[in-house]
């Protein structure tokens, strides 16, 4: 507040009537430069695309179940957990994955067929039959892993093969087949 003059009282009425001109005058030249002033805006649109990836193989071209094995009277070959499948795919479609496989055969010309071969992946679950030589079976699919994938996913697999004891000696080859299918 503004000290009034003894001499003349009118003076500090003036004075505060000065300064609220002032202040009013203030206030009105920031709205118009509010009001007039201008803007600018640009704008664009970023765009990219990612492309397919599809990743699927295993860790190795060769097993060997070694020796057979004899418990309670059965004769076997196992080998537990001697491949690693591995697979990945952002690509968001119903992906599955199938197991096919030939008959054992032997230089001899002797045959096994595939679907005695039993085979299991991780270490829960039992062992499942392979399907006959020329058939696929449904190992997984996406349903399961819709949300997994991106990140890849390992599964050790193992296989289990019970003699009958119609085999002949020497050693027999097939050749196990995962497909990955992708829509």
């Amino acid at each position: 507040m503004m000290k009034k003059s003894r001499l003349c009282p009118q003076m500090g009425a003036r004075t505060d009537t000065r300064a609220r001109v002032r202040k009013q005058a203030w206030l009105a030249a920031f709205l118009i430069l509010l009001c007039s002033a201008s803007v600018f805006a640009a704008e664009f649109t970023l765009r990219f695309t990612v492309p397919p990836r599809a990743e699927f193989y295993l860790s190795t071209d060769y097993v060997d179940l070694g020796l057979p094995r004899t418990t309670g009277g059965v004769t076997y070959f196992e080998g537990k957990n001697v491949v690693i499948l591995s697979f990945r795919t952002n690509i968001a479609s119903p992906w599955e994955i199938h197991i096919s496989g030939t008959d054992f055969r032997s230089a001899a010309g002797t045959s096994i067929p595939i679907n005695r071969l039993q085979w299991r992946m991780g270490r829960t679950g039992g062992y499942r039959f392979m399907p006959p030589e020329g058939e696929s079976l449904l190992v997984m699919d996406w349903q399961d892993f819709a949300d997994k994938v991106l990140a890849g996913q390992q599964f050790q697999i193992s296989y289990y093969l019970e003699l009958t004891g119609d085999e002949y000696e020497g050693e027999h080859t097939s050749t196990i087949i995962y497909s990955l299918f992708i829509p």
